[in-house]
């Protein structure tokens, strides 16, 4: 595959053919995609430099390769796009400027990928050069918020391609503004700039202090109950030191609630299993990673997946492309693939200890024996990574009662590495006691952990009975149908402003622009039925509508489909973003569900595009709700 000169800089393997598989597929989209500029995709026309895509896959393209320089030329490019406003836009470089100039999650591109740059490679030039456009970016993000907490502009892109779960943009972009202060604070101290280190520092404070105040409940929960919200949250240190156990074990049921299956999208899966991991559910996130259920990895390549794909089920065995609008559903889109990063820092336990490597952790998190009813967990890993010092290595394996971990620490470094023991005595070097191994330094026990320290060189560790058998197995199960009304529209006390019933010839006569759709009746019930891609019908509203709206579809989708309503005002065109998306699962009877509009203005017409292309649905009715303020 063509692409920009990146040299491979890791290597993975491990028990689960699958993830084998998965590592090369993730590697494979990167190359792909990395051609002058990080690209979301290389096949359709938006072959650009998405800033969202890329903060979510920067800190899995710098273990599977150098980008050093790649992501140096980009940034430039990214701080000269930067808006008027202070905002970054939604990728660079920016020639066209069509739509929103920014979007959440996607402008904090700009102080995320910088300061990723300088923790793989050590150089803090990468810093002083986004310096200014960075800080016109943090002033743009004070300007915009309100006591401390994010608000609700820009693009709505948001938590995109989440199953059935809607995290509200004023909540994502609240920890957003968390994340950019907390390593803006971090970047003013590494080039010397102490009271703007302070001054970042304060700001992340107040914005906690804010997020804690409006969203955090006394138990550790959430008021936005999402399993992306409590992902970003934790992944952010957003949630209080004391609560952050609990927050994790809501987590966690609420992921077992759902089938044991994830429901985050692009910007909820990156945190999802790094923070599983460090709030003691390691082995929940290790059962995800090594899931073969709609929606995982294993999923995708279960379906015969070679790349990294937009959508989880971008294609099936079962139906082919029948789900998907080809325009809108990309095989070669790495975002997903971002998993890559807690493969190292996680499984193989390979990270830097500060900027560049100069330090190194080792501390592989093996899951434990029987933790997993579906198949074999991961008991063994072989990984390495080519940092900007020099090549480490981590391999570690169980077996029986026994854990062994090999490690290469490149010259010039010093490692901590983190072995699981007991007790010290149990623990060896080359079956020599700790004590007596050279260059190597015991420091503390820590969670279940000999915690050494290392000099540059290679070391074989042992330990005997380090490894405990879970005292009970994950598995998947059934998932709730949370399609119907995933943005909890509430239509009590709510006014109907308009009603069209399906089996009434006149009903369905007041929609318009019918392209490749047509209702058909057959045994008294009605039928849309699609025939070719983009099916789609509107109406036009009596009068112009304000306030909060919502429509209520009554169908039955028997194979499941993507459905979306546009709205507009009576002159304006329908774009992408005054709509409202979703999945709905396969029905087997009737069902009802609730779509918000969301409008800055009035609303005159609605679109309704039932499909992405071929297909089948019963429909009753739909109904226009006025929702009190």
């Amino acid at each position: 595959v063509l692409h920009s000169d990146t040299p491979l800089a890791s290597s993975f393997e491990c028990t689960d053919p699958m993830v084998n598989r998965l590592f090369q597929n993730v590697v494979w989209t990167q190359r792909a995609n990395f051609i002058d500029l990080p690209t979301d995709c290389p096949q359709r026309d938006e072959r650009m430099g998405w800033t969202g895509d890329a903060q979510v896959y920067i800190g899995t393209a710098a273990y599977n390769a150098d980008v050093g320089a790649f992501y140096t030329k980009w940034l430039r490019e990214l701080m000269e796009s930067q808006r008027p406003s202070g905002a970054f836009p939604g990728y660079a470089p920016f020639p066209f400027q069509h739509g929103w100039d920014f979007g959440t999650a996607w402008a904090d591109a700009g102080i995320i990928c910088p300061w990723t740059v300088w923790q793989a490679y050590g150089d803090t030039s990468v810093i002083r050069t986004c310096w200014a456009p960075m800080t016109r970016f943090m002033e743009w993000r004070k300007a915009t918020s309100r006591d401390g907490l994010g608000i609700n502009h820009g693009n709505e892109w948001g938590d995109w391609l989440a199953q059935g779960e809607v995290t509200p943009i004023d909540y994502i972009d609240t920890v957003y503004f968390a994340i950019t202060s907390r390593l803006m604070s971090e970047m003013a101290a590494a080039i010397q700039r102490p009271d703007e280190q302070a001054a970042y520092e304060r700001q992340f404070e107040t914005v906690k202090a804010a997020f804690s105040g409006k969203y955090v409940k006394e138990d550790g929960s959430l008021l936005v109950d999402t399993q992306t919200a409590y992902a970003l949250a934790l992944d952010a240190d957003l949630i209080p030191d004391q609560m952050r156990r609990a927050t994790g074990e809501i987590l966690a049921r609420k992921i077992q609630q759902n089938g044991t299956r994830m429901a985050t999208g692009f910007l909820g899966t990156r945190p999802l299993l790094p923070v599983l991991s460090s709030v003691g559910q390691h082995d929940l996130a290790a059962f995800l990673f090594q899931s073969r259920e709609f929606p995982s990895w294993g999923y995708e390549v279960e379906q015969g997946a070679t790349t990294i794909w937009e959508r989880w089920d971008s294609f099936t065995k079962e139906e082919g492309f029948g789900r998907h609008n080809a325009a809108m559903n990309s095989f070669s889109h790495y975002a997903f693939g971002a998993v890559c990063e807690w493969m190292f820092q996680s499984l193989a336990g390979i990270r830097s200890d500060g900027p560049g490597y100069r330090k190194i952790i080792i501390r592989p998190m093996p899951p434990s024996p029987g933790s997993n009813a579906e198949r074999q967990p991961i008991d063994w890993v072989k990984a390495s990574h080519d940092a900007i010092t020099g090549r480490i290595v981590s391999h570690w394996r169980i077996q029986d009662k026994r854990f062994e971990l090999v490690v290469s620490i490149p010259a010039n470094t010093s490692a901590t590495v983190f072995v699981p023991a007991t007790s010290l005595e149990k623990v060896t070097e080359r079956d020599a006691p700790i004590a007596d191994a050279p260059h190597v330094r015991f420091l503390r026990m820590e969670s279940g952990r000999a915690v050494l320290e290392v000099e540059s060189g290679d070391y074989h560790f042992a330990s005997q009975d380090a490894i405990a058998r879970a005292g009970s197995a994950f598995k998947t199960s059934e998932r709730p149908d949370v399609s119907a009304n995933p943005q909890n529209v509430d239509l009590a006390n709510a006014r109907v402003v308009a009603r069209w019933d399906f089996t009434k010839p006149d009903d369905v006569a007041a929609w318009s622009a019918w392209h490749n759709l047509s209702a058909q009746q057959r045994d008294g019930s009605s039928f849309l039925v699609a025939t070719g891609d983009d099916p789609q019908m509107e109406i036009r509203l009596a009068e112009p509508l304000s306030g909060r709206l919502a429509v209520k579809l009554e169908a039955q989708p028997a194979k499941g489909t993507n459905a979306q309503f546009f709205w507009a005002s009576a002159t304006g065109h329908f774009s992408p973003q005054a709509t409202n998306a979703r999945a709905l699962n396969p029905a087997t009877g009737m069902k009802e569900y609730l779509f918000k509009i969301e409008s800055d203005g009035p609303v005159q017409k609605l679109r309704f595009d039932p499909f992405p292309n071929q297909g089948e649905m019963r429909v009753q009715a739909m109904t226009l709700f006025q929702l009190p303020d």
